[in-house]
C-alpha cells in the first residue's frame, strides 16, 4: 500500500484538515479492507475507553498526533471518565455533573425532581453497594431568585418559602459561614436507589415500575408512586451519608406483579431486594425468629434485571455519590451473612491497561490487516493508543489516590477508624519504562481532570 493512503495528518502548517479527511474518507469508501481495519481498531479503543483516538477514527477518518491527543483526551475524561460516574448521557437535561472527580450533582433548575443514573450497573448474579452524601441545600433567597416569574407554587409551599426569606432576613448581616446558614424545608429535597434504564429521567426515583426510592423527608420509600412511611426509614439532611445495597443473588424474582417490590420483612435469605443505610445504620425494621436476625428490606422479590445507581433532586438539591472502593461507613450487621456477599459498585467498572498492555492487545486487533495497513500506520496507531493509555492510568490512579483521600478525611470528621483503609501513595505512583515514556505534557492533562476543586 503507498504511503499517499497514510491517515495521520503532515505536519506542514498550510495541511487542510477537512480536505484531508474528504480525501481519507474517499479510500476508506472505496477500499473495504481499510474501512474493516479502522472500525475495528476504533471498536477496540471504544472498549477500553480511549474515546478520543475512537471519535478521530470515526469522525475525522486520522489517526491523532500525540500533540492532538493532549488536547482531546481532557475533553473525552471529562465526558467519559474510566471510573464509575454519573452518566451524561443517562441524566435529565435539567441536571449537570459539574465535578466528575466528585461524583458530584446538580440541577441547572429549581423546580421539579429530575433523575441521574450512573455509567455502571449491577446485574443479576451480583450484590452491590454505593453510598451518597447530602450536600447543604441552597438558601430561600437562590430558590426565589431562580424561579421563573410564571411559576405556580402551592399554597403550603409558598408559605415556606416565605417563611424561610423571612428567618434569613433576620440573620445577622454578614454572618454567612455554612454552619451559621439557616437550613430551608423548601429547598435541598433528594430522592436516591436504583433504577431499570427504562425509569423516566423526568420524574423521581421511585416514580414508576423501573425505579426504587427512598426520599430525605422522613425516610420514606416509594414505588410506583407509592409512599410507605412505616417501613423503619428515618429521614436524613446535609452531611448524613445514605447507602444503598442491591441484592441480585436469587435466583428470580417474584411470579406475582402485586407483590413485587413489595416493602415487608422477608424469610426467604436469598430474595432479590434493597437495603438502605443512614451513616453506617441500616435502616428498617429487624425481628429475631430461631434466634436469626432477619428483616430490614426495603424492598424484596425484585426481578432480576440490571439496575443503575439513580438520584433524583428537587429545588436545588446537591449531592456526591461514592461508588467505592472504599467507604466512609461500609455496610456492616446484615443478617445471614450478607455483609460478605455486596461488593463496590465500582467493581463494576472495569481497571484501565497499562500503556503496553494496552499496545500488546491492539496487535491482536490489526493483525488480520498488517498486510493492507502501512508501516507508518501501524505505527502511529500504536503510538497514539499508548499516549491515550498513558492518561486514562494516570486520571485512574489519581482519581483513586483523591477518592481514598476524601473517604480518609470524612472518617476522621465523624470520628471512625482508617485503621482499614490503605496508606495514600507518595508521589508518582505510576511505574513507567522506556517504551511507555510520553511527554510530561500528558501527564499534567490527565492529572487535571481529577485535580480541579479538589
Amino acid at each position: 500500500m503507498s504511503s499517499e493512503r497514510s491517515l495521520t495528518p503532515p505536519p506542514s502548517s498550510s495541511f487542510n484538515a477537512a480536505t484531508n479527511r474528504k480525501r481519507v474518507r474517499g479510500l476508506m469508501d472505496t477500499d473495504p479492507l481499510l474501512h474493516a481495519a479502522f472500525t475495528a481498531i476504533a471498536q477496540f479503543c471504544t472498549q477500553h475507553n480511549y474515546h478520543a483516538t475512537a471519535s478521530s477514527l470515526q469522525q475525522q477518518g486520522i489517526i491523532p498526533t500525540e500533540d492532538q491527543l493532549l488536547v482531546w483526551v481532557p475533553k473525552a475524561l471529562h465526558d467519559r471518565p474510566p471510573w464509575v460516574h454519573w452518566n451524561k448521557a443517562d441524566m435529565a437535561p435539567q441536571l449537570k455533573c459539574p465535578d466528575v472527580a466528585r461524583c458530584s450533582v446538580t440541577p441547572t433548575v429549581v423546580r421539579g425532581y429530575r433523575m441521574a443514573r450512573a455509567s455502571q450497573a449491577a446485574e443479576s448474579g451480583g450484590a452491590y453497594y454505593y453510598e451518597v452524601l447530602m450536600q447543604p441545600g441552597p438558601s430561600a433567597k437562590e430558590i426565589a431568585a431562580g424561579l421563573p416569574p410564571w411559576a405556580r407554587l402551592g399554597p403550603g409551599l409558598r408559605e415556606q418559602l416565605e417563611a424561610a426569606l423571612h428567618a434569613e432576613e433576620q440573620q445577622q448581616e454578614g454572618d454567612d459561614t455554612p454552619e451559621n446558614k439557616p437550613l430551608c424545608a423548601v429547598g435541598g429535597h433528594i430522592r436516591l436507589g436504583w433504577s431499570m434504564r427504562t425509569g423516566d429521567l423526568q420524574a423521581p426515583v421511585g416514580y414508576d415500575k423501573w425505579s426504587y426510592g427512598i426520599r430525605d423527608q422522613g425516610g420514606s420509600i416509594l414505588h410506583r408512586s407509592q409512599r410507605q412511611d412505616d417501613w423503619g426509614g428515618e429521614g436524613f439532611g446535609p452531611g448524613d451519608l445514605v447507602g444503598c445495597a442491591l441484592f441480585l443473588t436469587a435466583n428470580g424474582g417474584s411470579d406475582n406483579d402485586e407483590e413485587e417490590g413489595s416493602a415487608y420483612i422477608s424469610t426467604r435469605e436469598d430474595a432479590n431486594h434493597i437495603r438502605f443505610f443512614k451513616n453506617g445504620t441500616c435502616m428498617g425494621t429487624f425481628i429475631l425468629t430461631k434466634g436469626k436476625r432477619i428483616g430490614g428490606e426495603a424492598f424484596t422479590d425484585l426481578d432480576d434485571g440490571v439496575y443503575y445507581p439513580a438520584v433524583s433532586l428537587y429545588l436545588g438539591g446537591s449531592v456526591r455519590a461514592n461508588f467505592g472502593p472504599h467507604f466512609v461507613y461500609p455496610p456492616k450487621k446484615l443478617p445471614a451473612g450478607l455483609t460478605k456477599q455486596l461488593r463496590p459498585l465500582s467493581e463494576a467498572c472495569p481497571v484501565p491497561m497499562a500503556p503496553t498492555e494496552a499496545v500488546q492487545a491492539l496487535q491482536t486487533v490489526i493483525k488480520p490487516y498488517l498486510h493492507h495497513l502501512t508501516q507508518d500506520q501501524v505505527q502511529a496507531i500504536r503510538h497514539a493508543i499508548q499516549v491515550e493509555a498513558d492518561m486514562v492510568v494516570r486520571a485512574y490512579e489519581t482519581f483513586q489516590q483523591n477518592q481514598l483521600k476524601w473517604v480518609r478525611q470524612e472518617r476522621e470528621k465523624r470520628g471512625i477508624s482508617i485503621h482499614d483503609l490503605p496508606d495514600l501513595a507518595e508521589g508518582d505512583s505510576i511505574e513507567r519504562g522506556e517504551e511507555e515514556s510520553v511527554t510530561e505534557k500528558s501527564s499534567v492533562a490527565a492529572d487535571n481532570i481529577v485535580n480541579e476543586g479538589q
